[in-house]
Protein backbone atom coordinates (compact mmCIF):
# COMPACT_ATOMS: atom_id res chain seq x y z
CA UNK A 1 0.00 0.00 0.00
CA UNK A 2 1.28 3.46 -0.75
CA UNK A 3 2.78 5.69 2.22
CA UNK A 4 0.01 7.04 4.20
CA UNK A 5 2.53 10.04 5.68
CA UNK A 6 2.25 12.07 3.03
CA UNK A 7 -1.95 12.00 3.01
CA UNK A 8 -3.99 14.77 4.58
CA UNK A 9 -6.79 14.13 6.86
CA UNK A 10 -9.73 14.06 4.29
CA UNK A 11 -7.90 12.25 1.69
CA UNK A 12 -7.19 8.95 4.69
CA UNK A 13 -10.72 9.00 5.48
CA UNK A 14 -12.00 8.88 1.73
CA UNK A 15 -9.03 5.92 1.04
CA UNK A 16 -10.37 4.48 4.39
CA UNK A 17 -13.96 4.33 2.76
CA UNK A 18 -12.85 2.96 -0.14
CA UNK A 19 -10.73 0.03 1.90
CA UNK A 20 -13.85 -0.50 3.83
CA UNK A 21 -16.12 -0.79 0.33
CA UNK A 22 -13.81 -3.08 -1.33
CA UNK A 23 -13.47 -5.01 2.18
CA UNK A 24 -9.49 -4.72 2.63
CA UNK A 25 -10.05 -4.55 6.38
CA UNK A 26 -6.65 -4.58 6.80
CA UNK A 27 -5.83 -1.61 4.84
CA UNK A 28 -8.22 0.31 6.36
CA UNK A 29 -6.72 -0.20 9.90
CA UNK A 30 -3.69 0.51 8.99
CA UNK A 31 -5.23 3.90 7.26
CA UNK A 32 -7.26 4.79 10.60
CA UNK A 33 -4.36 3.67 12.61
CA UNK A 34 -2.36 7.03 10.31
CA UNK A 35 -5.41 9.06 11.29
CA UNK A 36 -5.44 8.64 15.00
CA UNK A 37 -1.36 8.40 15.80
CA UNK A 38 -1.61 12.06 13.29
CA UNK A 39 -4.78 13.94 15.29
CA UNK A 40 -5.59 11.70 18.36
CA UNK A 41 -8.86 13.51 18.50
CA UNK A 42 -11.75 11.99 15.51
CA UNK A 43 -14.79 12.82 14.53
CA UNK A 44 -17.77 10.32 15.73
CA UNK A 45 -17.71 9.02 11.77
CA UNK A 46 -14.08 8.72 11.99
CA UNK A 47 -14.14 6.59 15.49
CA UNK A 48 -16.73 4.30 13.41
CA UNK A 49 -14.47 4.12 10.55
CA UNK A 50 -11.53 3.01 13.12
CA UNK A 51 -14.17 0.58 15.04
CA UNK A 52 -15.14 -1.31 11.48
CA UNK A 53 -12.12 -1.96 10.50
CA UNK A 54 -10.89 -3.30 13.34
CA UNK A 55 -14.11 -5.11 14.15
CA UNK A 56 -13.49 -7.16 11.05
CA UNK A 57 -9.92 -7.97 11.01
CA UNK A 58 -10.79 -9.13 14.29
CA UNK A 59 -13.63 -11.45 13.08
CA UNK A 60 -11.52 -12.42 10.26
CA UNK A 61 -8.82 -14.45 12.40
CA UNK A 62 -11.42 -15.58 14.98
CA UNK A 63 -13.03 -16.74 12.14
CA UNK A 64 -10.21 -18.57 10.71
CA UNK A 65 -8.92 -19.96 14.44
CA UNK A 66 -12.53 -21.88 14.60
CA UNK A 67 -12.09 -23.57 11.20
CA UNK A 68 -8.26 -24.63 12.61
CA UNK A 69 -10.01 -26.04 16.13
CA UNK A 70 -12.72 -27.67 14.41
CA UNK A 71 -10.34 -29.14 12.00
CA UNK A 72 -8.13 -30.61 14.55
CA UNK A 73 -11.42 -32.05 16.30
CA UNK A 74 -12.65 -33.76 13.50
CA UNK A 75 -9.30 -34.93 12.05
CA UNK A 76 -6.52 -36.38 14.50
CA UNK A 77 -3.69 -36.43 11.50
CA UNK A 78 -4.38 -32.48 11.76
CA UNK A 79 -3.10 -32.31 15.60
CA UNK A 80 0.70 -32.55 14.80
CA UNK A 81 3.16 -29.65 15.20
CA UNK A 82 2.94 -27.76 12.05
CA UNK A 83 -0.88 -27.22 12.57
CA UNK A 84 0.00 -26.24 16.24
CA UNK A 85 2.02 -24.01 14.80
CA UNK A 86 -0.19 -22.73 12.35
CA UNK A 87 -2.79 -21.82 15.24
CA UNK A 88 -0.22 -20.04 17.57
CA UNK A 89 0.41 -17.68 14.62
CA UNK A 90 -3.07 -17.04 14.56
CA UNK A 91 -3.02 -16.20 18.03
CA UNK A 92 -0.26 -13.83 17.74
CA UNK A 93 -1.77 -11.97 15.17
CA UNK A 94 -5.42 -12.09 16.99
CA UNK A 95 -3.75 -10.60 20.05
CA UNK A 96 -1.88 -8.27 18.19
CA UNK A 97 -4.57 -6.33 16.79
CA UNK A 98 -6.45 -6.66 19.92
CA UNK A 99 -3.45 -5.05 21.44
CA UNK A 100 -3.19 -2.47 18.75
CA UNK A 101 -6.37 -0.82 19.27
CA UNK A 102 -6.41 -0.93 22.98
CA UNK A 103 -3.39 1.39 22.17
CA UNK A 104 -4.71 3.51 20.12
CA UNK A 105 -7.79 4.13 22.44
CA UNK A 106 -5.57 4.44 25.52
CA UNK A 107 -2.46 6.57 24.34
CA UNK A 108 -4.58 8.53 21.69
CA UNK A 109 -8.48 8.95 21.77
CA UNK A 110 -9.68 8.46 25.61
CA UNK A 111 -7.55 10.96 26.67
CA UNK A 112 -9.32 13.88 24.70
CA UNK A 113 -12.66 12.23 24.36
CA UNK A 114 -16.30 13.65 25.00
CA UNK A 115 -19.82 13.13 26.10
CA UNK A 116 -21.49 10.12 23.43
CA UNK A 117 -17.87 9.25 22.24
CA UNK A 118 -16.00 8.68 25.41
CA UNK A 119 -18.95 6.05 26.01
CA UNK A 120 -18.23 4.55 23.03
CA UNK A 121 -14.42 4.36 22.84
CA UNK A 122 -14.93 3.30 26.78
CA UNK A 123 -17.67 0.15 25.23
CA UNK A 124 -14.69 -0.72 22.66
CA UNK A 125 -12.70 -0.59 25.63
CA UNK A 126 -14.23 -3.11 26.93
CA UNK A 127 -14.72 -5.52 24.30
CA UNK A 128 -11.03 -5.63 22.74
CA UNK A 129 -10.35 -6.30 26.95
CA UNK A 130 -12.63 -9.08 26.61
CA UNK A 131 -11.31 -10.58 23.16
CA UNK A 132 -8.19 -11.03 25.22
CA UNK A 133 -8.98 -12.25 28.16
CA UNK A 134 -10.73 -15.29 26.11
CA UNK A 135 -7.41 -15.70 24.37
CA UNK A 136 -4.64 -15.15 26.83
CA UNK A 137 -3.72 -16.43 30.37
CA UNK A 138 -2.72 -12.32 31.25
CA UNK A 139 -5.80 -11.69 34.38
CA UNK A 140 -5.00 -8.15 34.20
CA UNK A 141 -7.91 -8.33 31.11
CA UNK A 142 -10.42 -8.81 33.62
CA UNK A 143 -9.84 -5.77 35.79
CA UNK A 144 -9.12 -3.36 32.96
CA UNK A 145 -12.29 -4.83 31.10
CA UNK A 146 -14.52 -4.56 34.47
CA UNK A 147 -13.46 -0.85 34.85
CA UNK A 148 -13.86 0.29 31.10
CA UNK A 149 -17.33 -0.88 30.75
CA UNK A 150 -17.95 0.07 33.85
CA UNK A 151 -17.59 3.39 33.50
CA UNK A 152 -19.23 3.59 30.02
CA UNK A 153 -22.39 1.89 31.49
CA UNK A 154 -22.11 4.23 34.37
CA UNK A 155 -22.54 7.00 31.46
CA UNK A 156 -24.75 5.93 29.66
CA UNK A 157 -27.34 5.51 32.20
CA UNK A 158 -26.53 9.04 33.17
CA UNK A 159 -26.87 10.46 29.55
CA UNK A 160 -28.82 8.12 27.57
CA UNK A 161 -32.51 6.62 27.66
CA UNK A 162 -33.39 3.12 29.11
CA UNK A 163 -34.51 2.22 25.23
CA UNK A 164 -31.36 3.79 23.29
CA UNK A 165 -29.84 0.78 21.01
CA UNK A 166 -26.49 2.04 22.34
CA UNK A 167 -27.05 1.60 26.31
CA UNK A 168 -28.84 -1.83 25.32
CA UNK A 169 -25.86 -3.13 23.73
CA UNK A 170 -23.23 -2.08 25.87
CA UNK A 171 -25.70 -3.57 28.69
CA UNK A 172 -25.70 -6.78 26.62
CA UNK A 173 -21.89 -6.64 26.12
CA UNK A 174 -21.03 -6.05 29.62
CA UNK A 175 -23.20 -8.67 31.14
CA UNK A 176 -21.54 -11.56 28.47
CA UNK A 177 -18.46 -10.11 29.84
CA UNK A 178 -19.55 -11.14 33.34
CA UNK A 179 -21.00 -14.45 32.65
CA UNK A 180 -18.63 -15.45 30.31
CA UNK A 181 -14.75 -13.92 31.35
CA UNK A 182 -15.24 -13.03 35.18
CA UNK A 183 -17.85 -16.26 35.59
CA UNK A 184 -19.76 -14.29 37.80
CA UNK A 185 -23.49 -15.69 36.42
CA UNK A 186 -25.72 -14.10 39.22
CA UNK A 187 -24.45 -10.64 38.66
CA UNK A 188 -24.63 -11.11 35.07
CA UNK A 189 -27.91 -11.69 34.94
CA UNK A 190 -29.01 -9.01 37.39
CA UNK A 191 -27.43 -6.52 35.15
CA UNK A 192 -29.00 -7.82 31.68
CA UNK A 193 -32.22 -8.37 34.18
CA UNK A 194 -32.68 -4.52 35.28
CA UNK A 195 -31.11 -3.39 31.79
CA UNK A 196 -34.19 -5.12 29.79
CA UNK A 197 -36.82 -4.41 32.57
CA UNK A 198 -36.01 -0.70 32.54
CA UNK A 199 -36.40 -0.79 28.53
CA UNK A 200 -39.20 -2.65 28.62
CA UNK A 201 -41.29 -0.68 30.87
CA UNK A 202 -40.53 2.80 28.55
CA UNK A 203 -40.66 1.65 24.72
CA UNK A 204 -42.33 4.66 24.36
CA UNK A 205 -39.74 6.15 25.34
CA UNK A 206 -37.39 6.42 22.15
CA UNK A 207 -34.17 8.50 21.96
CA UNK A 208 -34.30 11.53 19.95
CA UNK A 209 -32.69 9.85 16.99
CA UNK A 210 -35.60 7.70 16.94
CA UNK A 211 -35.71 6.61 13.27
CA UNK A 212 -37.50 3.17 12.64
CA UNK A 213 -33.80 1.86 12.28
CA UNK A 214 -33.20 2.54 15.39
CA UNK A 215 -36.07 1.28 16.93
CA UNK A 216 -35.36 -1.97 14.99
CA UNK A 217 -32.28 -1.75 16.86
CA UNK A 218 -33.91 -1.50 20.05
CA UNK A 219 -35.88 -3.95 19.09
CA UNK A 220 -33.35 -6.85 18.18
CA UNK A 221 -31.07 -5.92 21.13
CA UNK A 222 -33.63 -6.45 23.47
CA UNK A 223 -34.43 -9.79 22.32
CA UNK A 224 -30.50 -10.81 22.62
CA UNK A 225 -30.78 -10.10 25.95
CA UNK A 226 -33.92 -11.66 26.52
CA UNK A 227 -32.19 -14.80 25.16
CA UNK A 228 -29.52 -14.58 27.80
CA UNK A 229 -31.27 -14.33 30.42
CA UNK A 230 -33.50 -17.37 29.42
CA UNK A 231 -30.21 -19.71 28.42
CA UNK A 232 -28.41 -18.25 32.09
CA UNK A 233 -31.41 -19.69 33.62
CA UNK A 234 -31.48 -23.22 31.90
CA UNK A 235 -28.01 -23.44 33.10
CA UNK A 236 -28.82 -23.72 36.64
CA UNK A 237 -26.63 -20.94 37.91
CA UNK A 238 -29.08 -17.89 39.17
CA UNK A 239 -31.94 -17.16 40.51
CA UNK A 240 -34.55 -16.09 38.43
CA UNK A 241 -35.99 -12.57 39.41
Amino acid sequence: MQSLATLDRPTLVSLAQLAEHAERFEDMAEIMKELVMRHKCLETSEIHLLATAYKHVIHRVRIALRVVAEARRQDPAMDNRSVTTYESELETEYERHCTEMLTLLSDYLLPAAQGHDLICLLKTQGDYHRYLAQVTSDESHLALGRQSYSEAYKLAKDSLVTTHAFRLGLALNFSVFIYEVLMAPQEAYDLAYDAFEAATLELDVISPEGSSDHLRETALTLQLIQSNLKLWIADGLVVSR
